[in-house]
C-alpha cells in the first residue's frame, strides 16, 4: 500500500474527535489519493488495489457506518464497472464518481440539519449528548436559540467541546454530567442527539450513555429525537461488518494501582427503536419503523467484502 494511503488510513483509525462527516471526507480522499498515486498497469490490478484500500478503511473504524457505507458505495460502483474498458477509463470514472459522491453527502448532511432544526421550533430548552456536527448545525439554524444542556460525554468530553463552540457563538449552554441527566430532564423540553449508525430495525448506535438518556426521556415523557442522514443507515448485510468499539481502559482507570483493578471503556451503545420519537433525515422526519425504506442496498459488494475480511 502507498505510504500516503497508509498514513491517511492510520489517521482515521486513531481519530477520536472527528464525526461522521470528517470520516466520509477522509474515506473518499483516500480513494482519490489511491487513484492519483497508483502504479498499477492494468484495470484488474487497479481493481485489486482499490479493494485492498477499502478493506483497510473498514478495518480502521468498523464502528462507523459512515466509513462502511462510503467505502461500500465506492466499491459497489467499482464492482459494476467493465474492466475491459481499460485502466484509464476505470480511473476517470471513479474519480468523477468520488467527487459526485462527496457532493451528494454534503447535500444530505445539510438537508438533514435543516430538517432537524424544525424540531426546535418553539423549543426553549434542549438536551444534547456528545458531539454531533448535524445537531450543532440544527441548533444554529433554529429560528429561536434554545437553551442547550450538554452532557460532558466522558471520557473524551466531546460534549464539552460542543458547549464551548456554541457558547462562543453566544448560546446559553449548561454542561452537565451524564449521571445528572435524570435530574436535569425536568428542565428541558426535548432531547436531540446525533447518531454514528442506524440499523434497519430503527435502532441507533451513538456515544455511550445515549440509551440511558433515551430510557429516562421515555420515563419522563420527553421527546427523544435523532438527527441522522441516510448515509448512516446500514443494510442488514453491511451490518455484519459493524463492530462496537471499546476504548483504552486507561482513559477511565489507572490499572497500574493494583493488578486486580480493571477498567472497561465502551465507546458506544445501541438505543432500541421503541425509545426513539423520530429520526430527522434528508427525507424529513421519519419514524424508526420507516428506516428500512431508506436503505441504500450495496448489493454484491457487501458479500464480496464480507468474504474477504479476516
Amino acid at each position: 500500500m502507498d505510504p500516503e494511503i497508509g498514513r491517511l488510513v492510520e489517521s482515521i483509525r486513531v481519530d477520536r474527535t472527528s464525526g461522521a462527516s470528517a470520516f466520509v471526507k477522509k474515506c473518499i480522499e483516500v480513494f482519490q489519493v489511491a487513484l492519483t498515486t497508483t502504479r498499477t498497469g492494468t484495470a484488474d490490478q487497479l481493481t485489486e488495489e482499490l479493494w485492498d484500500v477499502g478493506r483497510s478503511l473498514i478495518r480502521s473504524r468498523p464502528a462507523f457506518s459512515s466509513v462502511i457505507n462510503s467505502v461500500l458505495f465506492l466499491l459497489n460502483e467499482l464492482d459494476n464497472l467493465d474492466v475491459s474498458n481499460g485502466r484509464d477509463s476505470l480511473m476517470n470514472h471513479l474519480t468523477s464518481f468520488s467527487h459526485e459522491l462527496m457532493k451528494e453527502y454534503t447535500i444530505s448532511k445539510e438537508t438533514t440539519a435543516r430538517n432537524a432544526s424544525k424540531l426546535l421550533e418553539g423549543v426553549k430548552s434542549v438536551l444534547v449528548h456528545s458531539y454531533s456536527g448535524t445537531v450543532k448545525e440544527a441548533i444554529l439554524l433554529a429560528a429561536v436559540s434554545p437553551r442547550v444542556y450538554c452532557t460532558e460525554s466522558r471520557p473524551g468530553f466531546e460534549g464539552r467541546r460542543l458547549a464551548y463552540e456554541l457558547s462562543s457563538l453566544e448560546y446559553d449552554c449548561t454542561v452537565i454530567t451524564e449521571a445528572s441527566v435524570a435530574h436535569h430532564l425536568s428542565e428541558v423540553e426535548m432531547v436531540l442527539v446525533g447518531g454514528d449508525c442506524v440499523f434497519e430495525d430503527g435502532s441507533i448506535v451513538n456515544k455511550m450513555g445515549t440509551k440511558m438518556i433515551a430510557i429516562l426521556s421515555k420515563r419522563d415523557e420527553k421527546p427523544f429525537y435523532v438527527a441522522c442522514d441516510s448515509w448512516k443507515i446500514l443494510s442488514e448485510s453491511a451490518r455484519l461488518l459493524h463492530v462496537l468499539e471499546e476504548g483504552d481502559p486507561s482513559e477511565v482507570i489507572d490499572s497500574t494501582i493494583h493488578e486486580n483493578l480493571k477498567g472497561r471503556n465502551l465507546y458506544y451503545d445501541v438505543t432500541e427503536a421503541e425509545l426513539i420519537s423520530g429520526i430527522a433525515t434528508e427525507f424529513g422526519l421519519i419514524s424508526p419503523t420507516e428506516v428500512s425504506r431508506y436503505v441504500r442496498e450495496t448489493g454484491a459488494t457487501a458479500i464480496h467484502l464480507l468474504s474477504s475480511l479476516p
